[in-house]
């Protein structure tokens, strides 16, 4: 259990120093603040039945309650949201593949095609609902 929360520990570390990329210098907040920020969003993420999107709204506000612009925290936001989205679709099809060559069973790759599809069509959908979509 120790290895699982350290692993999570370095990885929040990763997303927050990544997020700092997409800021500019002059509104830029520490690490520190950034890694306070990304673990509020994801306590809010996993506590709150809000289709996960309620905890980067909460952390864009608070960025901007900071100092930050609020066009640039939330461009920063759904920026790190997409990218998120992205990595994981990327996973999915990745272990996908390697399951299905690993275990030679062929029958598999319809049904992982449409988990990955479908999962990423429900995010075009949160998203849409959540107003970052606009057709």
């Amino acid at each position: 259990m120790l290895a699982v929360t350290l692993y999570h520990l370095v990885q929040t570390l990763s997303d927050a120093a990544g997020c700092l990329v997409l800021i500019p210098n002059e509104y830029r907040v520490r690490l520190s603040s950034s890694f306070f920020l990304h673990w509020l969003g994801e306590s809010i993420n996993n506590l709150l039945p809000t289709a996960r999107v309620g905890g980067d709204i909460v952390v864009a506000r608070v960025a901007a309650m900071w100092g930050m612009p609020l066009r640039i925290a939330m461009g920063a936001m759904v920026v790190d949201v997409t990218i998120g989205v992205i990595t994981k679709v990327f996973f999915i099809l990745i272990s996908s593949v390697l399951f299905i060559a690993a275990t030679g069973r062929t029958e598999l790759t319809r049904p992982a095609l449409i988990a990955v599809l479908t999962r990423f069509l429900h995010q075009m959908v949160v998203w849409a609902e959540a107003g970052y979509v606009r057709s």
